[in-house]
């Protein structure tokens, strides 16, 4: 097992993919798992609407393509399965929201982290819990849960991981505390038309869909899914390789009666 190297190139990992499908039945993995680059970089850099979207899907398809054409070519869709799925989707960001500036102006010692549109705070006094959500509260496009007011459907809270707050922003705010250089970089890139993306926020957003497709071995043909679960791909994956589902996993297999 090698760690993971996001320099890696997809035409490399096609390669690597289909040599692994030549190796004889009893040393051939069962399951194999490739992450691809898609356009998440050019979506942060450039946000979901710039141009350079397509032109990276483009080489991602390419390369699909040569791994289709290389199972197609050792005849393998009788014993193969292949699920291409993407894990967020993207918002265009426009703002930056600063959760750390109203909890230090009420004098309440915490630490935010932070990652696109959601977040966590870790209060140095668990007790100041009701007036942290209640600065929160004024901030405009943020929302503060607790571990009981969270969304289910966020699937999100660990405990002994999460903060004693989740923060949630509404696009297209950003939460981050960016310097003031970055703050000046910001404005400029506005003035200039330029946009950037992130993801993180409500599952329930549009913006936030991701693609689910799915084909080969125990697939049903042309059949149209209509909205997939994230929590279903693990089950999915699950039943077609004919094993239980991880034990903590919530979803449903799509390829079954049940």
């Amino acid at each position: 097992m090698k760690p993971f190297d996001e320099s890696i190139d997809e035409a490399v990992k096609v390669d690597q993919i289909l040599a692994w499908v030549d190796l004889p039945r009893e040393q051939r993995p069962g399951l194999i798992m490739a992450w691809w680059h898609g356009c998440d970089h050019v979506g942060h850099e450039e946000g979901p609407n710039s141009p350079n979207i397509a032109v990276a899907l483009l080489a991602q398809d390419a390369q699909l393509a040569r791994l289709f054409a290389g199972l197609d070519a050792r005849k393998a869709w009788d014993h193969t399965s292949v699920i291409v799925a993407s894990d967020h989707g993207m918002s265009e960001v426009s703002a930056l929201v600063d959760a750390s500036d109203p909890l230090e102006a009420s004098g309440i010692p915490a630490r935010v982290g932070s990652s696109g549109g959601s977040g966590q705070v870790y209060l140095q006094d668990p007790s100041q819990l009701d007036r942290a959500r209640a600065a929160l509260a004024q901030v405009e496009g943020l929302k503060a849960y607790t571990a009981e007011s969270l969304p289910p459907s966020y699937r999100s809270f660990f405990p002994g991981r999460s903060g004693d707050l989740t923060l949630v922003a509404q696009p297209p705010r950003m939460l981050a505390r960016p310097t003031l250089m970055q703050m000046a970089l910001a404005v400029f890139s506005r003035l200039r038309g330029k946009t950037s993306g992130a993801h993180g926020y409500d599952p329930e957003l549009p913006d936030m869909g991701a693609i689910f497709f799915a084909l080969g071995r125990g697939v049903p043909k042309a059949e149209k899914l209509g909205v997939v679960r994230a929590i279903d791909v693990a089950a999915t994956a699950a039943a077609l390789l004919g094993i239980d589902p991880p034990a903590q996993s919530e979803g449903r297999a799509l390829f079954t009666d049940d």
